[in-house]
């Protein structure tokens, strides 16, 4: 009997028909939905009560939630036509993934969003963005509910891994010093054995000056502040890299007057140096003392020779006040360095390549080394360069001389001590702390350089962060210098601060109205800046509405801090209001992105228009690459680029065109 009630009970399912079958109850109870089920690859196809087919029964009830199926696929029917699917890219520096429902239903709609994030949480919105609890891989569900043209409902599930980093910047782990000789400044990486991913792109004042290789070399022709950039990748099978930045200030002049003297008689030889001023002189008297030059390159000016760098630097590190070794630090970029030769002042000379010897007596000698080399061509060039070094008496620290009685200025003129650290001025220096010896300006690897502070200056409102060597995360270049007095930082912000996180995400509701949905945790206080000049919105909400005057692209910002006090974090993003609907004079141009998603390289390609120049931004707003154009057709890079999405604007004779373009990895 029980068997026969179980035939009929089975017959009475399989004669429902599957199109009817969303209309019961609790056909779909997503607390069925178990991600890490397990289910055998075995293709032995069940309909859900929800009208999709699936795999298998496990797939069905794991994945789909479903409560009730029947054997075998499901007939064709109007629900066929939905498609369901998502795209989703990371949230740079955090654990939080921007999800993109890209679901269809032809001559339909579709009703209804339910996500699930495999970590517990859950969430109905079309577009949601969703912090992981932590790194690692996690099966994301979403399940959509359209109606069809005829009226019925129909329900679809899609699934898909997602794996979750953490890419906040704590693998910079190359640092670069800089030596600054006057004019002339020398760059350098000192890593002993790089591994062979490892490479380095110099870019100096935004790409005024670049270079490759572990040191850069450069001839300023003016004081001024500047800023150097590295680039260097972060490891072996990773296309993310770091970009770490150091400021500095240029005080000594390429020409100083009062050291022309045209009465010094210099040699007739020309041994041709290429003036900080980019004038070629006979040879470095000439340079000295008829030009004026202060610093200089070997060889005539645009010569292969005038990429060698020559330069040393000497210390006391005998047992004796005047026993001194000197380490040679000259480059040749594209060569190589072959002999040295050592002239220390005093009648003793060295052709080794860092000698030690004993001066004997105290005073100042001129040290000049001259050194060869041999450029990958063949050309041999060479150029000496010399130093004033002061052999004391006494050593760097002089405790007799400290007298705190003695009343400092609170000036703050820094000069950096013999023994590397920065005091506020040479008063401080030598009564305070007694020190013997000095250079002017602060110590190359001081954080901060509080001269520097200037808060009339007009920095750009532009997100584009750096995490200084602070800690802190300054919006750009500008503030970090400016208004923190920072003088190193990497591209990019700090690591994330567990104790709160800025976060939304913008739905675009009516043509030129968007609505900005908080999804910050650990919030007390925030602000909300539209970016289009209008009242900041202050205080705590769930969804805020604004409607702007005008299409285009704004960069909307929200700056929060935590319960405690403790935290505050920042976050921007790009929102797009300019596409064809909002802009009818541009509805004529085609813009196709092939592939899209890209990872390596994409084509693109315009129609309709005339190109002029091509521009890639960021989500944070940030241009990553600018070109003109001359073709109605063209390609972009994307290999060097971290995934994520970007903004593909494309200037026109017509006027303008934004397309997204999503990098995925």
């Amino acid at each position: 009997m029980l068997f026969r009630l179980l035939v009929i009970i089975g017959l009475l399912a399989l004669s429902v028909c599957p199109q009817n079958l969303h209309a019961q109850t609790n056909c779909v109870d997503s607390s069925l939905i178990n991600p890490d089920a397990v289910c055998i690859t075995l293709f032995d196809p069940v309909c859900g009560c929800n009208g999709v087919t699936y795999g298998n029964s496990c797939e069905a009830l794991n994945f789909g939630g479903v409560t009730s199926w029947t054997a075998g696929p499901c007939p064709a029917g109007e629900c066929d036509a939905l498609g369901v699917k998502f795209s989703f890219f990371a949230i740079t520096h955090s654990t939080g993934i921007a999800f993109m429902d890209e679901s269809s239903m032809p001559n339909g709609q579709i009703t209804n969003w339910a996500w699930s994030f495999g970590d517990g949480e859950t969430s109905s919105e079309q577009n949601p963005t969703h912090s992981f609890p932590a790194p690692g891989d996690y099966i994301v569900c979403l399940t959509v509910e359209a109606v069809n043209p005829n009226g019925q409902i129909c329900e679809g599930t899609f699934c898909q891994t997602i794996t979750v980093i953490d890419d906040c910047f704590t693998n910079c782990i190359y640092d670069f010093n800089y030596e600054l000789n006057g004019t002339a400044f020398h760059a350098k990486f000192d890593i002993v054995d790089p591994p062979f991913f490892f490479f380095v792109n110099w870019s100096l004042d935004g790409g005024s000056s670049t270079g490759t290789g572990l040191d850069f070399v450069h001839l300023f022709n003016e004081p001024g502040r500047h800023t150097l950039c590295a680039t260097y990748p972060t490891g072996d099978f990773s296309a993310e890299t770091c970009t770490l930045c150091k400021a500095f200030e240029v005080t000594a002049l390429c020409v100083e007057p009062t050291q022309i003297d045209s009465t010094v008689p210099c040699p007739l030889a020309f041994i041709p140096v290429c003036g900080c001023d980019g004038v070629t002189y006979d040879n470095a008297c000439s340079a000295i003392n008829y030009g004026g030059i202060t610093s200089w390159t070997p060889g005539i000016c645009g010569s292969i020779c005038n990429n060698l760098f020559v330069d040393f630097e000497g210390a006391n590190t005998g047992g004796s006040l005047t026993v001194w070794s000197f380490l040679d630090e000259s480059v040749f970029p594209g060569g190589t360095i072959s002999s040295w030769f050592w002239d220390f002042g005093n009648g003793q000379t060295s052709m080794d390549e860092s000698p030690t010897i004993n001066f004997f007596d105290s005073g100042e000698y001129e040290v000049c080394l001259t050194v060869s080399g041999l450029f990958a061509d063949g050309t041999q060039c060479g150029g000496s360069s010399c130093q004033t070094i002061s052999v004391a008496g006494q050593a760097c620290i002089d405790p007799s001389v400290i007298d705190t009685t003695v009343f400092c200025p609170a000036v703050f003129d820094p000069v950096c001590g013999c023994d590397g650290i920065t005091y506020a001025n040479k008063c401080v220096a030598t009564y305070y702390n007694g020190v013997t010896s000095w250079t002017p300006g602060i110590c190359p690897n001081k954080c901060d350089n509080p001269a520097w502070i200037d808060s009339t200056v007009a920095c750009i409102e532009i997100y584009d962060p750096v995490c200084g060597c602070d800690g802190n995360t300054y919006d750009n270049e500008c503030y970090a210098t400016n208004y923190g007095g920072i003088t190193s930082w990497t591209k990019g912000v700090c690591c994330e601060n567990p104790d709160c996180n800025a976060l939304f995400t913008v739905e675009i509701v009516s043509e030129n109205t968007v609505l900005i949905k908080n999804a910050s945790t650990n919030v007390e206080a925030s602000t909300l800046n539209f970016g289009d000049g209008s009242p900041f919105y202050s205080g705590i909400f769930d969804t805020v509405s604004h409607t702007y005057a005008a299409a285009g692209i704004y960069q909307v910002c929200l700056e929060i801090s935590n319960f405690a006090g403790s935290c505050t974090d920042k976050y921007c993003f790009l929102v797009n209001l300019t596409s064809a609907a909002h802009e009818p004079d541009i509805q004529a141009i085609q813009v196709e992105i092939s592939p899209n998603p890209t990872s390596e390289q994409t084509r693109v390609s315009v129609q309709g228009a005339n190109p002029q120049k091509v521009q890639l931004f960021d989500v944070f707003g940030k241009m990553v690459w600018e070109n003109p154009l001359f073709a109605a057709t063209f390609e972009i890079e994307t290999r060097n680029l971290p995934a994520g999405v970007y903004w593909l604007q494309v200037l026109t004779d017509k006027g303008m065109a934004v397309r997204k373009v999503v990098v995925a990895r």
